[in-house]
């Protein structure tokens, strides 16, 4: 944050006041905060012919990691005119507590010339820089460059870190450190799953011509795929709402996805403290990180490559739910089946199943019926390792290319008394063989005997593959599902009818593995089901039993190479 240096000289004091008061806040850690380690990381860049040390304050969930981590960086030290602040070290225990809590690291870097880090602190001074940060654009814009370098160096010294899964990086900050979050993801597409911005911005809008500093650096960031947030807080001093808001207008323009909140702190609250609020701003972050695309796994490791869903067609549809990560479309292959079906002796079965393809906005993608014998379905089948369909079948099935991102296919039938159907996706490269898939789930109607719910899945690659299983029920009440299954169970079997496990109780210890994948908290103590396993590559199916609405959900938990 930097200060309105052309208002008056009133307004800015009133600016730097406020400045030492957030600082003050954030460096008088709570006396429950949670521990941490500061510690000097030497690094490849160079300063005047001496090597540069950066320091790293990490906080740290419980257990051995790896853990995907959020990178969290600062912002600057209000007018640039008091060198005592540069070498004070900048972290949060309120943004550490909230990720820790869901089972993410944080660590707070400091750049050059700050906390403890070596080199100098030149990110935009005047050419005095007794007289603080400038408001010249090519100066100013300068020093963000020489920002993004660090960026680029903190990046590659977090993925030699054991304890960081560098496939599930969330970049971040607050004021100067949140437009370095959303310009870094927007260079560097390739190293982050999503970019969180609080109060973010280079140069107050008290300057001449801050859209030639803040939303021209702000349009950077739309090469960014990936999700982002924008959280800024009302009677901010340094950026007001509306050159915020046209800040996030140019990121969109430039193909940015995100959405803008506003948040109300309270009279008298400054609003660049946004950060220090996470009653108002959690729901926003939570919904950040459910939109996370699914990390990329490494060539050659075990990854998830289809999931079926055998269930009931009752006049409500078969849900399956799926994510596609990285960053580049993928095609898949899905299948709504019924008269496949009593070939295997599996009677009474839809009739005519359609499906439905929403993504996460729902809104319908595609509408797929009978696949009509076409050829190049049927050899996609057959390279998928897909069982073939009768040329003369209303089965229907189509390959789609699709974006990254969440996605629900329905299943519905024309008949309207009960009858089996089954749902299948197959994540295929171009020549059609199996690719990986990521996060799955079916929303189902359960029962038991031969209105059990079967989840099938394969376990692709050469090594066992580290999976998370869940069946939901009473925790689907919090989202408004009425009268979900009270006590599901689940059991595992391998392709040979095997039991591989079962669970009735989820156990506590798993809270941590479902926060490191995004899943959502099961209540302690629910009767919803859960299992962590390791699990050699193979077919599986998962049969969960019980009455009323579940949610079957597979997750591949990334390992890194």
């Amino acid at each position: 944050m930097a200060p309105a240096v052309r208002r008056s000289t009133l307004r800015r004091l009133g600016i730097v006041a406020a400045v030492c008061l957030s600082v003050g806040a954030v460096l008088a850690p709570p006396a429950a905060a949670q521990s941490f380690t500061a510690e000097l990381v030497p690094s490849s860049l160079v300063e005047n012919g001496r090597p540069v040390s950066l320091e790293f304050v990490t906080y740290a969930p419980p257990g051995p990691g790896p853990f995907p981590t959020v990178v969290f960086h600062h912002g600057s030290t209000g007018s640039g005119t008091d060198p005592a602040l540069f070498t004070q070290t900048w972290h949060s225990p309120t943004i550490a507590t909230w990720f820790t809590a869901r089972g993410w690291q944080v660590v707070f870097p400091q750049r050059r010339g700050r906390g403890r880090s070596d080199g100098l602190y030149d990110e935009g001074f005047a050419p005095n820089r007794a007289a603080g940060y400038t408001c010249d654009p090519a100066r100013s814009l300068a020093g963000l460059e020489r920002a993004l370098v660090d960026a680029d160096e903190i990046a590659r010294l977090l993925a030699l870190r054991p304890s960081v899964d560098s496939r599930r990086l969330l970049v971040a900050g607050q004021s100067r450190g949140g437009i370095l979050a959303v310009v870094h993801a927007g260079v560097r597409p390739d190293l982050y799953l999503g970019a969180l911005n609080f109060v973010g911005g280079w140069m107050s809008d008290g300057c001449p011509n801050p859209t030639a500093i803040n939303t021209v650096s702000f349009a950077r960031g739309g090469a960014f795929p990936g999700p982002t947030a924008w959280i800024y807080g009302e009677n901010d001093p340094f950026y007001s709402l509306a050159h915020s808001r046209t800040n996030h207008a140019a990121f969109a323009a430039a193909g940015g996805r995100g959405a803008f909140t506003t948040l109300a702190l309270g009279p008298g609250q400054n609003g660049h403290n946004a950060f220090l609020f996470p009653g108002l701003w959690g729901p926003v972050v939570e919904d950040l990180l459910r939109r996370l695309p699914a990390p990329v796994a490494a060539p050659g490791a075990a990854t998830l490559t289809n999931l079926s869903l055998r269930a009931p067609l009752a006049g409500a549809p078969l849900i399956i739910g799926f994510v596609i990560g990285g960053n580049t479309p993928r095609p898949l292959l899905v299948r709504g089946l019924g008269p496949a079906l009593e070939r295997f002796g599996l009677h009474p079965a839809a009739e005519r199943p359609s499906l439905t393809l929403f993504d996460r906005e729902a809104r319908p993608v595609a509408e797929i019926g009978a696949w009509a014998g076409h050829a190049d379905l049927a050899a996609t089948f057959a390279a998928a390792g897909a069982f073939p369909l009768a040329a003369d079948s209303a089965d229907a099935a189509a390959v789609l290319e699709l974006p990254p991102g969440a996605y629900t296919l329905h299943l519905r039938d024309a008949a309207s008394d009960p009858r089996l159907a089954l749902g299948e996706i197959f994540a295929v490269d171009p020549s059609g063989r199996a690719a990986g898939l990521a996060n799955l789930s079916a929303r189902v109607d359960l029962g038991s005997g031969d209105a059990t719910a079967i989840a099938g899945f394969v376990v692709g690659g050469a090594a066992p593959a580290p999976v998370l299983v869940r069946v939901a029920g009473p925790a689907l009440a919090a989202f408004g599902i009425a009268n979900p299954a009270a006590d599901p169970q689940l059991a595992l079997f391998d392709s040979a009818g095997r039991l591989v496990a079962a669970n009735d109780d989820w156990p506590a210890e798993l809270a941590a593995s479902a926060a490191a994948v995004g899943a959502f908290a099961f209540r302690a103590g629910s009767r919803d089901a859960a299992v962590r396993l390791d699990l050699p590559p193979g077919a599986y199916t998962v049969h969960a039993t019980g009455s009323g609405p579940a949610l079957i959900e597979l997750y591949s938990i990334a390992r890194p190479d």
